[in-house]
């Protein structure tokens, strides 16, 4: 996945944690994924990283927000 303009400075192998909501129906409540993975690719300007997928787990909307 592709970040851009991350919040603050991220290194080559630094761990990272972020949530995805995932597009639904109206009948469905919102679906969200909380995913681990680590910062592999960054810019030399920092205004992006790549990070990977390595695991993910559904989360409720409720228990998502930091």
């Amino acid at each position: 996945m592709l970040l851009t303009d991350p919040t603050e400075p991220m290194e080559i192998g630094q761990p990272i944690e972020y949530l995805i909501s995932l597009p639904t129906g109206k009948s469905v409540g919102e679906v969200r994924l909380r995913c681990m993975g680590k910062v592999v690719r960054r810019d030399e300007d920092q205004s992006a990283v790549a990070v990977t997928l390595e695991r993910y787990e559904f989360v409720r909307a409720r228990a998502a927000r930091f």
